[in-house]
């Protein structure tokens, strides 16, 4: 099975993201399409690349948004289960459709955002011109809510320079906040 979760668009070309269903668990996946919608081959080979995060238990991994930087790399970005607890997950390839192994080392990377326990749900991803990965979800710590920003480097670490000096920043929410 697949499920695709997210699109944008970029020099013309339409990059899609989602989930795809393994022998045990799900991948992240992308497939790249020409304006006519017809595969861009020379993406991967046949436009279509997996990512798999396999951090145990059945190994579900949910894409939930894509980008196309600066330099043509396309950024997925989600969730990793462990069994247990979900992670924010990332992938990004290179502009020849392949997993870029100079990103974190393997073109993967996670997070374990450890706010005192309950759940963290990915609600975002945006990257900026200097390359740099921006994630955001929601985590549940037991009572109320916190929002989690999180900020990876150009080349895939958690950045230094961002929150507090561990590339998380988080606040307090509740549902009678009012956001505007």
């Amino acid at each position: 099975d697949v499920d695709a979760r997210a699109v944008t668009v970029a020099d013309d070309k339409i990059y899609l993201a989602g989930t795809v269903s393994v022998d045990v668990g799900s991948d992240f996946f992308v497939a790249v399409r020409e304006a006519d919608g017809t595969p861009e081959n020379a993406w991967s080979g046949d436009g279509w690349a997996t990512a798999a995060f396999d951090l145990g238990g059945r190994g579900d991994d949910f894409a939930q948004a894509v980008a196309v930087d600066r330099q043509g790399r396309v950024v997925v970005a989600g969730s990793a289960s462990d069994g247990v607890d979900d992670l924010f997950a990332v992938a990004r390839f290179t502009a020849a459709g392949l997993l870029d192994n100079g990103w974190s080392g393997d073109g993967r990377q996670t997070i374990d955002v450890e706010l005192g326990g309950g759940g963290l749900q990915f609600g975002g991803m945006a990257v900026d011109r200097f390359g740099r990965v921006v994630l955001v979800g929601l985590a549940s710590p037991g009572s109320g809510y916190r929002l989690v920003v999180v900020r990876l480097t150009a080349a895939g670490v958690l950045d230094s320079t961002f929150g507090g000096g561990d590339g998380i920043a988080d606040f307090a929410y509740t549902a009678t906040d009012d956001i505007k």
